[in-house]
């Protein structure tokens, strides 16, 4: 009797085995599906994921310098202060007329730096025998007392032997610069300028509640320069400056 007990239970216990096997078979993708995206990488395809995310990181606030050294643009107008100490700069300010990018054209030239800055970051590093292949990127950036921004970056890893790994394609990144009060600081300081381009009205550049430097480079041509000590990158105080042109009487620059 004993005997036949175990018998029984060891069929039981097999019949159960079948179904579970066969239930796994069945709903393996919805089962195992919420999990592909934590599977690990090999080491060669991580190390690509580890450079697109440096390329990320770097472009993000370096973006931001280049930005704000050039007067709001990434690729620069024709016309364009060339500074002693190196680097143009745009005027927002020429010849008695307000030439300061909107802000909403900044934040486009902000995007356009890191949709041509971050691939080119990647697809210019050697990865030996791996091929990557890329979709375009695309850039939004939020801003309220500081800046969130997120890429989203497609690519696509196919090894030697032929197998495809699609990467990570979304990043994010917050950066501690109120960048739309320094730039409403550079507006103030420009439409000062509109108004009386002959005099610099100190109390506006005062009431901007930020750090302002006029440096003149030559007659008639300064450079303006805002600062805010409270937004930092790099442990530096992020800086904004713009070019002014200006001779009593002149049309243009």
């Amino acid at each position: 009797m004993q005997k036949r007990g175990q018998f029984t239970l060891f069929v039981v216990l097999g019949v159960v085995l079948i179904v579970l096997v066969a239930l796994l078979y069945v709903y393996r993708d919805a089962i195992f599906a919420p999990l592909s995206g934590t599977l690990v990488l090999p080491l060669e395809v991580q190390e690509v994921q580890d450079a697109v995310q440096t390329c990320v990181d770097d472009a993000v606030p370096t973006g931001l310098q280049v930005i704000g050294a050039q007067g709001g643009y990434f690729v620069l107008p024709s016309v364009g202060y060339t500074v002693p100490t190196g680097g143009t700069v745009a005027y927002g300010f020429d010849a008695g007329k307000k030439t300061l990018p909107s802000y909403a054209v900044v934040l486009e030239q902000y995007k356009s730096y890191l949709s041509t800055v971050i691939p080119l970051c990647v697809e210019t590093q050697d990865f030996g025998a791996l091929t990557l292949q890329t979709q375009a990127l695309t850039a939004d950036v939020g801003d309220s007392e500081g800046l969130h921004v997120e890429v989203h970056y497609p690519v696509t890893v196919i090894t030697a032997s032929n197998a495809s790994y699609a990467l990570q394609d979304s990043y994010s990144q917050d950066i501690s610069v109120n960048f739309k009060k320094v730039y409403n600081a550079a507006e103030t300081i420009v439409d000062a300028l509109v108004r009386d381009p002959e005099h610099d009205n100190y109390n506006v550049y005062l009431g901007t509640g930020l750090q302002t430097a006029i440096v003149p480079v030559e007659p008639d041509y300064i450079i303006y320069i805002v600062k805010d000590p409270l937004s930092m990158i790099d442990g530096r105080p992020f800086t904004f400056r713009f070019a002014s042109y200006y001779h009593p009487g002149s049309v243009s620059a």
